[in-house]
């Protein structure tokens, strides 16, 4: 394709979207409320994928140690724990280091201790924190943890919670793919025949070029950087759209649920702005080289 002729094809593109400006309008209107319910449901799985990261993080299991075991004894276990699979990290905590945690964490109510402090008692155990990569494999790496020699007792985590968690975010995992992909669907055949009808009005002028001998792709270009200007508005405005709702919606609710933790769109917004664009291109460019095909027999 030559460059003189790329100018060309972008200014007839935009000649034909201003012709048919209110057909091309109700194209890019449609394409952008499909852009914008995609866009927050993305933006729905990117939370939840952010927040199920952060359990994961979280998700530490505490191993303690039988009062036998020696201090020379302790990194040959920090090995046996760090040789599983699904171990990501592991932090040794001494009994002294336990303590004054839990001396800092209730200072308030010094009664509950006081008598141990009074006179040097320290009742709790030398231990390991332990951090899992994967969270569905934790009662696999628990029986793991469990089989080393010098493990007292395993603290767990409630594997309720977490296996409700993994559930949860399963299921809208899903719904999203889903419905992202089902909406792409259903804004391309609508653009298709919304566009179609725009093209009824330049049947005309397809088949005057095709008779004076052009090419179907010198025909196409026009009509393809039509389609690409519709997507690419389509998905300004409804990235526009996506700020303004996520902004006053998403980031005051992850206010009032101090549990959760929310995106910032910042951080988004670049990927965000690259992946709707990128659809909107796709969809729109698509819409109209699909419904053009039907005036190239002539």
């Amino acid at each position: 394709m030559k460059g003189s002729n790329i100018f060309y094809f972008i200014s007839q593109g935009i000649k034909y979207f201003r012709t048919n400006k209110y057909i091309s309008l109700a194209a890019v209107g449609v394409l952008a409320a499909c852009l914008f319910i995609v866009g927050n449901f993305w933006l729905i799985y990117l939370n939840v994928d952010l927040n199920l990261q952060r359990l994961e993080e979280e998700n530490q299991t505490v191993l303690f140690l039988d009062d036998a075991v020696g201090e020379d004894q302790f990194a040959q276990i920090e090995q046996s724990i760090l040789a599983i699979g699904n171990v990501s990290a592991c932090e040794f905590i001494s009994k002294e280091q336990a303590f004054a945690d839990y001396k800092e964490a209730y200072a308030e109510e010094y009664d509950l201790y006081s008598e141990l402090d009074e006179n040097g008692i320290n009742p709790l155990r030398n231990s390991f924190s332990v951090t899992m990569e994967n969270i569905e494999l934790y009662e696999e790496t628990v029986y793991q943890l469990s089989q080393i020699e010098g493990v007292a007792r395993i603290r767990k985590q409630n594997q309720d919670t977490l296996d409700g968690m993994m559930t949860v975010a399963k299921s809208i995992y899903f719904v999203c793919y889903w419905i992202m992909g089902l909406l792409l669907i259903a804004s391309l055949f609508i653009i298709m025949n919304t566009i179609k009808i725009a093209r009824f009005t330049n049947r005309r002028q397809i088949s005057i070029m095709k008779y004076v001998g052009a090419t179907d792709w010198f025909i196409r270009w026009p009509f393809i950087f039509e389609g690409a200007i519709i997507g690419l508005l389509a998905a300004v405005i409804s990235h526009l759209f996506v700020w303004y709702t996520y902004s006053n919606v998403m980031v005051k609710l992850g206010e009032s649920i101090k549990v959760l933790e929310i995106l910032p769109f910042a951080q988004v917004s670049g990927q965000m702005l690259l992946v709707t664009c990128s659809c909107g291109l796709v969809v729109g460019v698509l819409g109209s080289a699909i419904s053009i095909r039907r005036y190239f027999d002539v």
